[in-house]
């Protein structure tokens, strides 16, 4: 899956609620909507506008199609904007002259029960290239202790698409790509309710439907300047019997790069996103008002300054948005870099962030049931937006160094430094008396700040031809401090906050090219523990074996999660939604290409 190949990059926090649910992120924020994270597929952003955060059970691509992932850590605010703090992921897939011919795969196994694509691409007789596609899958579910839970959370997705390239000229060229998916996600909640039991299950499954278009225009002006303009729409619909939403998402944007005397090349554009949302809620949870319509605008600037040719290079820019949650807000950054030699790059950077509020931040209400004062009282802590929430700010100080020290072998070194404030915090207000019931109001606040300090080393080694090597080494320190006369200034629950994501994470990754035309991969993760969550440290082991029966016909069987027979890797940070265990699982796949 998509999640589990971001896995693999450096400095990157991947782990897996259940099922259908991840948690992604990049130098800490681990939850399941992991709000300063900015993910795009081909430039197209899949971030909730309505909640924040990513829904990776709904964000996917045909993995065969996919050129290559992109992960930034650290900002990338100003060419992406707001939300893109602590990273961004750009999700690339190729060309349509790129996938000629027919792709069929298919396998099953323990978890990944039953799973199918296909995939058929062509040129025409004009010169349009295009492929379709379509693939399927049914996942079981992950492990509970609970027998009642088992399998709960399985679920079903189906998803089809195309995409055409054409060279309109030597210098244009057109691209046109849409996707359609339906799912249907097991779901294992729990709600509440005004009379008994008061804390009803929600075992079930949610619907999901959506779909996206994009079209890009790209015009070279001279080999020094070229333009292009992006156009895409976006729908994501969710039901269940406790809440449903509909999100609609338009976009424009336009981007041109031409360079000036004395070595610089200028970068600017400017864009805009209409959002439009409706939901329909229930006494468990809702937004008010329901329904709602946002509008964004952008611009940016970036100057690319060559000081010494070949040498240092100075990049100055900045992101201006407006939006009707967080104002007008600038996102500046400097970065410079020097290469004093041809195999080595040195780099420094400054950069300010923002994370915009959400409908969610400022409309939305969750009530919990609080069972610990029943039966003398029924209680229910109700959680609510904050129209005052502002926006997230941050500043993050960053360096690194890249050195190639022989032909065979690369090393990446980063530190950083990022100073939060603004952050949201929840706060207490006076119990309300309700016919029947009391409402423990809990609202939203900016009343934190926090400095989380982190380094990431990765090295990769071409130990022979046919064996290659990777080892990455992560580390990060978080310190939150609450504002005076904050209700939330309470010592354990800061200690909660700086222990919600590891401290350490180790990668290990080993792929040999073996006589017979046959491959063996092997991926080691150790994570120390998170104590806010309640998970242990754990050490992971997954690995693949393939033969390439044929140029075109490849035999492959994986096993994940090899060390232990089931392990937590989150607990998620919603009220409604329990977690469950990583088991250990095994599938098999076979990949025809003509």
């Amino acid at each position: 899956s998509i999640p589990e190949a971001i896995r693999l990059a450096p400095g990157t926090e991947v782990t897996r609620v259940d099922s259908s649910r991840w948690a992604v992120s990049i130098r800490g924020d681990a939850r399941r909507l992991a709000r300063s994270l900015l993910v795009l597929i081909d430039g197209r952003s899949v971030y909730s506008p309505l909640l924040g955060g990513v829904y990776w059970e709904t964000s996917d691509v045909m993995l065969e199609d996919v050129d290559r992932i992109e992960v930034i850590r650290g900002p990338g605010s100003t060419y992406w904007g707001a939300n893109a703090q602590n990273g961004v992921i750009n999700i690339i897939t190729k060309s349509a002259n790129e996938t000629q011919g027919m792709l069929v795969s298919a396998g099953g196994g323990t978890i990944e029960q039953g799973f199918g694509s296909v995939r058929y691409g062509a040129e025409t007789k004009d010169g349009l290239n295009y492929r379709l596609y379509a693939k399927y899958f049914d996942r079981d579910g992950m492990y509970h202790e609970d027998d009642n839970r088992k399998n709960t959370d399985a679920w079903q997705k189906a998803q089809i698409g195309f995409k055409l390239d054409k060279d309109v000229s030597d210098k244009d060229v057109l691209t046109i790509q849409a996707d359609v998916f339906d799912a249907d996600l097991g779901v294992y909640e729990t709600l509440s309710s005004l009379t008994a039991p008061y804390a009803p299950i929600a075992d079930e499954d949610m619907d999901s439907f959506g779909g996206n278009i994009l079209a890009r225009w790209y015009h070279e002006v001279s080999p020094s300047s070229d333009w292009e303009f992006k156009f895409f729409y976006d729908y994501l619909e969710r039901k269940s019997s406790y809440f449903d939403s509909d999100v609609d998402m338009v976009d424009f944007d336009f981007q041109h790069r031409f360079t000036l005397p004395l070595r610089q090349e200028i970068l600017w554009g400017i864009g805009y996103r209409l959002i439009s949302y409706d939901t329909s809620g229930s006494f468990t949870l809702g937004f008010e008002p329901e329904d709602d319509t946002n509008d964004l605008f952008t611009g940016f600037v970036q100057d690319e300054i060559s000081l010494v040719e070949d040498k240092l290079t100075l990049r100055l820019g900045s992101k201006f948005e407006h939006n009707e949650f967080g104002g007008t807000e600038a996102q500046p950054s400097a970065r410079i870099s020097w290469k004093p030699t041809e195999n080595q790059l040195l780099w420094a950077s400054v950069t300010r962030a923002i994370r915009t509020p959400t409908p969610y931040d400022q409309n939305y209400w969750v009530m919990q049931y609080r069972p610990e004062y029943a039966p003398t009282y029924v209680v229910y802590a109700k959680q609510v937006g904050n129209e005052d929430v502002e926006t997230v700010d941050l500043i993050a100080h960053e360096i690194g160094y890249r050195v190639h020290p022989i032909k065979r072998l690369s090393v990446d070194m980063t530190a950083f430094s990022n100073d939060y404030s603004n952050l949201l915090t929840t706060e207490l207000k006076t119990t309300i008396a309700m016919p029947g019931y009391y409402i423990f109001p809990v609202y939203l606040d900016n009343n934190l700040d926090a400095k989380y300090i982190g380094a990431e080393v990765s090295v990769d080694f071409d130990v022979f031809d046919w064996w290659r090597l990777h080892a990455a080494q992560s580390w990060l320190h978080m310190d939150n401090k609450a504002h005076s006369g904050s209700g939330y200034d309470k010592e354990a629950t800061r200690i909660l906050l700086n222990q919600s994501s590891p401290k350490h994470k180790t990668d290990f990754h080993s792929y040999m090219d073996l006589p017979g035309n046959v491959e063996l991969d092997l991926i080691f993760r150790s994570v120390s523990r998170i104590p806010s969550k309640n998970v242990s440290g754990y050490n992971n082991l997954d690995a693949r074996i393939g033969w390439e029966v044929k140029p075109n016909l490849e035999i492959s069987v994986v096993g994940q999660s090899l060390l232990d027979d089931h392990h937590p890797e989150e607990s998620t940070t919603s009220v409604l939604v329990p977690y469950t265990e990583v088991p250990r699982s095994v599938y098999g796949k076979v990949q025809w290409e003509f």
